[in-house]
């Protein structure tokens, strides 16, 4: 069960650490308004990449296991970063599929492998923004779980 005694402000450091690491805005929130729907997972059921990363499902913890498990801890952490990573509209509306896709253009799959490279690229700086706070957290005491930063 969470620890009802911890106030949100103990998480300021975090929240500073967070900015200090390029994100545009970080938020403490309480567990209890993270609202994880159903339907979050029919978006990846249709992408051309579903299955074949760790981190996407059916890697991941179904819908109803990440409620179960998110009701240990009293704080979640929102962190928002704006990647430099830019699609024009062609390659934004199926960005695997204008990058793996043989029949499409060279022009479009080159400028899809573009901005998967951007991405990709920021995705590791956030990547490693996400576990300096994760450490954070912890070196105070906290403890963390994974990249969703809930904490008890």
């Amino acid at each position: 069960m969470p620890s009802t005694d911890i106030k949100p402000e103990e998480f300021d450091f975090l929240v500073k650490k967070a900015l200090e690491l390029e994100a545009i805005d970080a938020r403490i929130i309480p567990t209890y308004n993270v609202f994880v729907e159903k339907r979050v997972v029919l978006k990846c059921r249709g992408c051309i990449g579903y299955g074949k990363k760790l981190t996407c499902p059916p890697h991941v913890p179904t819908v109803d296991e990440f409620r179960e498990i998110l009701k240990e801890y009293s704080y979640a952490m929102l962190v928002k970063f704006r990647s430099p990573a830019v699609a024009d509209e062609e390659i934004a509306k199926a960005p695997y599929k204008t990058w793996l896709d043989p029949t499409e253009p060279e022009e479009t799959r080159e400028k899809a492998a573009k901005f998967w490279e951007e991405y990709f690229d920021y995705s590791k700086k956030m990547a490693f923004a996400m576990l300096e706070l994760e450490k954070a957290a912890f070196n105070e005491g906290f403890i963390v779980f994974g990249k969703t930063s809930c904490f008890t």
